[in-house]
């Protein structure tokens, strides 16, 4: 029985460095500094900006010197029209500012049923150690 104990602890082992491994290579990167709405619109106002891209509320921009940046525009204003009206409008028709839109990333199905299988094979191991131990006659080992 230890032996299969061992198997089990290793098993468990690997699972988790898997999920660990998975989860830092889906992890972003943080060398961009991220940047309040207030900062994003004095950047704009400030001819700083050169290009912004955008997925949903989510902002992420390039100064004139090449530094990232990212940032959130509550949705109230990203949809209403005044923060393109307002900010983005003039600088694009002048060609000071390039806007890009992306669609919104979609997470891979393998990655979603990590957490489902996990807790199978968790449960799986529960109800064979308990089976395993629950044979043995009238001993109540269980």
């Amino acid at each position: 029985m230890k032996g299969f104990m061992r198997s089990i602890a290793m098993y468990i082992l690997i699972f988790v460095v898997i999920i660990l491994v998975v989860q830092s290579m889906v992890e972003p990167s943080n060398d961009v500094t991220n940047i309040s709405y207030s900062k994003l619109i004095i950047q704009i106002e400030s001819n700083n900006v050169k290009s912004l891209s955008f997925t949903d509320s989510q902002v992420k921009g390039v100064y004139k010197d090449d530094t990232s940046f990212t940032s959130y525009v509550p949705t109230v204003f990203l949809f209403s029209g005044s923060f393109y009206d307002n900010y983005l409008a003039e600088r694009v028709e002048n060609e000071e500012l390039e806007i890009i839109g992306e669609p919104v990333p979609v997470t891979p199905i393998w990655i979603q049923a990590l957490p489902t299988v996990g807790m199978l094979v968790l449960l799986g191991v529960l109800w064979y150690v308990f089976m395993k131990q629950s044979q043995g006659g009238g001993t109540g080992k269980a």
